[in-house]
């Protein structure tokens, strides 16, 4: 559906760009249970989240492996596009 891409990049615009898909949720935004993207943008997060020290997460991105992804699990796939990133929720895949 064109009307829920959502324009962004995580070097640029950092989760910012997490946060514009998940307002084309609308108040629905809750329902994204697991982002999809490739490794390039994974790390992509981990090194903002390393960079600004924010405060209780880098830790848990170097022990924890869970960076800064608004508390939603992620699928690492290098089938997904180098700029792409997708947040689905249940029964998006059949």
């Amino acid at each position: 559906n064109p009307d829920m891409v959502a324009k962004g990049s995580i070097v640029v615009d950092g989760r910012k760009a997490l946060t514009r898909g998940m307002r084309k949720f609308g108040d629905k935004f809750g329902r994204i249970g697991l982002w999809v993207m490739n490794s390039d943008t994974y790390f992509d997060i981990v090194d903002d989240a390393i960079t600004k020290q924010i405060y209780g997460e880098s830790e848990i991105v170097i022990y924890g492996g869970l960076p800064g992804t608004l508390g939603k699990p992620v699928l690492v796939t290098d089938a997904v596009g180098d700029n792409d990133a997708f947040g689905l929720q249940y029964g998006a895949v059949t």
